[in-house]
């Protein structure tokens, strides 16, 4: 999170995290009523999917999308410890 606030001297910028972007939760429509939807990375092959209702399909996903309500960051280490586990599992 350090490129958002670069000049900040809270202790934590010490034991900066490093995040990749895995999901976001957008929604269409007015503050009356809408739809949401969800685009999520497969950590596995590192592809987005759309999630919508019933159906899945491929997709890009886009930070900046303007109707991303939400956003789900993991820490890298997560993803690093998950596929060495994997590859230990395989292994065996």
């Amino acid at each position: 999170m350090r490129p958002y606030a670069p000049h900040s001297d809270h202790e934590s910028k010490e034991h900066a995290k490093n995040y990749s972007l895995y999901g976001m939760s957008k929604h269409s429509g007015s503050l009356n009523g809408g739809h949401y939807i969800g685009d999520v990375k497969n950590i596995d092959n590192g592809k987005w999917y759309n999630c919508n209702n019933s159906s899945v399909s491929s997709t890009s996903a886009s930070s900046s999308s303007s109707s991303a309500y939400v956003l789900f960051y993991i820490q890298n280490w997560w993803i690093s410890w998950l596929n060495r586990y994997r590859f230990i599992r395989r292994h065996k």
